[in-house]
């Protein structure tokens, strides 16, 4: 019995000790956040443990290579600072990072507070700014995301406040990390008075105040508007005459002329998920009309890749993937192929018992290449014949750059249509000052052209964070330097993950405004549209419910409304009516004394005239 009592007056004395803790927490929350309301805190606890910045140092493959270095300087103002200084390029962000473990647990859905000020002392980039990302992730495979922020510091001191509700699990104590990644090349950034708080459930992100994230030239008077227009009418838009004759080959004025479009001739697409697109109940349903009704291109998410293909094979399933893109020929969508090739081991998974014995993987992957090639043949206008060679060069390091040549030979050998594509991540986000990753895109191209091996177009992946919105005149130069060597350009997997959806919305109108006044590109793939199967939550058009958010809305505005088509009219006394409209297919009809004849028309920038006999 005594016994007991000791338990339990043991058990309340940790319990007010906690509760202590957590009041003297409070308190400090308040003094410091003087701007949000005392009541806010009622629900506030930590995420990691008290004085967590004595022991942030710089970690990752860069610090140990010797490439980055970190320590604690004093600055006025502030409790604590610490430098980063990276004296080298890096292959990822993470090759350098500061962080910490979480030091208790994190329930989904709880809302999470980080604040911290950072500035640049120096940098090699052109605007001699430096580059940080922040991150709240599950530590282990595969390293969920709840947060994941693209951070600028010029040379003043800037606060930042991210609100964010965690996302995918419950996390443990230790399970989840504080991170920011600081692996960008030759840059000396400090970060001081690293705040991170939860709130947890009872509050939304908007009950707490945080940065309002943009991006240059969002402005509705923005000079690069204009310029983009008279692109768009210049390349994207072509004269359709339509000439209506008698059966004597007269004239006929005054006839009825309706011009329909009916599809672009650029490519808006998204991707297709498999499993969501064979559904057979409402969701499915729903998924198969989003796009039947709103792309005119698509790409496999997963089924193409090697490790997926191998798995429908094992699972004598790979009828499925052509029942999809038998629906998908059937509404008239165009497939791209994605990938024959995702030249590391981390992607290509079945590769890994071949690392050591370079021959028999040469072998499987130019097995594999020409086997997915050859039962796709005819099916798919463009192949990723390379997916990723930045971060992902592995298979190139063991059986040396030259392999290279051999994929894009072999793809061409088991298809002779298809556009031959290299496709590149990081390549136009964090504001496009990614030159490493541009730079060693442009230098395989050149291999490849000087080696006389076909390539024909390049896929730009455009992953978008709030932070990292890369300005139009960025896109714009970074366009014009590929467009230069001769091949075309896709933007392949395009979104915009954040919570903020008027500025999603914004960017999506300005990111595509850009792209399609650009005479290089041929397509705009976004990388998925529902919540439910979308990579990245935020990111997608539709919640789980299918309500469209704005950022759906606003592809339909741009695609359907603003560049679209649709004119009715007379024919002169010459017997032609014109009209000038998008570059696409059209359905063109002629009434005369009640009788109505309906042609098809191509419309490209050259433009198109079409002869209408009416009998």
């Amino acid at each position: 019995m005594r016994l007991g009592i000791v338990i339990v007056s043991l058990l309340a004395s940790v319990l007010s000790f906690a509760q202590q803790i957590d009041q003297e927490y409070v308190k400090e929350l308040k003094s410091y956040y003087k701007e949000i309301e005392p009541d806010k805190f009622r629900s506030v606890t930590r995420v990691l443990e008290k004085g967590f910045m004595n022991n942030f140092k710089a970690y990752g493959g860069g610090v140990n290579e010797g490439k980055a270095s970190s320590k604690y300087i004093d600055v006025e103002g502030f409790d604590k600072v610490i430098e980063v200084e990276t004296h080298d390029k890096f292959y990822n962000d993470w090759d350098v990072e500061i962080g910490s473990k979480t030091s208790f647990p994190i329930l989904k859905n709880d809302l999470v507070y980080i604040t911290f000020w950072i500035r640049c002392l120096g940098s090699r980039h052109e605007s001699n700014q430096g580059f940080a990302r922040v991150y709240l992730q599950k530590n282990s495979p595969n390293w969920d995301k709840s947060a994941y922020i693209s951070v600028v510091a010029g040379s003043d001191w800037a606060f930042y406040r991210i609100p964010f509700h965690t996302k995918f699990e419950n996390y443990d104590v230790g399970k989840a990390a504080v991170a920011f990644a600081l692996g960008y090349s030759y840059q000396t950034v400090q970060i001081a008075d690293v705040k991170v708080t939860n709130f947890g459930s009872s509050l939304t992100k908007d009950d707490l105040p945080g940065t309002k994230f943009t991006y240059e030239g969002r402005e509705a008077d923005a000079k690069w508007r204009k310029a983009a227009q008279e692109r768009i009418e210049k390349y994207r838009k072509g004269d359709l005459t339509v000439v209506v004759k008698d059966k004597n080959g007269s004239v006929i004025p005054n006839a009825q002329v309706s011009v329909d479009m009916q599809n672009h001739e650029f490519g808006f697409g998204n991707i297709t998920n498999r499993v969501a697109f064979s559904n057979p109940g409402p969701d499915g349903i729903q998924y198969r009309k989003i796009i039947k009704e709103n792309f005119n291109q698509t790409t496999f998410e997963n089924a193409w890749k090697h490790d997926m293909y191998e798995q429908y094979k094992s699972e004598n399933a790979t009828a499925q993937i052509f029942q999809v893109m038998d629906s998908l020929d059937s509404y008239g969508i165009k497939l791209r192929g994605h990938a024959l090739v995702w030249p590391s081991v981390k992607y290509t998974k079945t590769a890994a018992p071949l690392i050591d014995k370079p021959e028999e993987l040469r072998k499987m992957l130019r097995q594999s290449v020409l086997e997915r090639a050859t039962a796709a043949k005819g099916r798919v206008i463009d192949w990723d014949v390379m997916n990723e060679p930045f971060i992902n060069h592995q298979f190139m390091d063991i059986l040396g750059k030259e392999e290279v040549l051999e994929w894009f030979k072999l793809a061409r050998q088991a298809e002779p249509k298809a556009d031959l594509y290299i496709n590149e991540t990081r390549f136009l986000i964090d504001k496009g000052v990614n030159g490493s990753v541009q730079d060693n895109l442009y230098n395989w191209v050149k291999y490849l052209q000087d080696n006389k091996v076909e390539i024909n177009g390049l896929g730009f992946q455009g992953h978008f964070g709030e932070t990292g919105l890369t300005s139009p005149d960025k896109l714009l130069e970074i366009l014009d330097r590929f467009a230069a060597l001769g091949v075309k350009i896709k933007i392949t997997e395009l979104d915009i993950n954040t919570q903020d959806n008027e500025l999603q919305a914004d960017y999506l109108r300005d990111f595509y405004t850009v792209i399609f006044s650009h005479p290089s590109t041929k397509a705009i793939i976004s990388w998925g549209f529902w919540e439910k199967y979308h990579w990245l939550p935020d990111a997608a058009w539709y919640t789980k419910k299918w309500e469209e958010k704005p950022v759906g809305t606003m592809h339909k505005k741009m695609v359907f409304e603003e560049w679209w088509t649709n004119e009715k009219g007379t024919t002169d006394t010459s017997g032609k009516f014109k009209v000038r409209g998008f570059n696409g297919d059209y359905k063109v009809s002629v009434t005369v004394e009640g009788k109505t004849i309906t042609q098809k028309a191509v419309l490209s920038k050259d433009g198109t005239t079409l002869e209408v006999v009416v009998k």
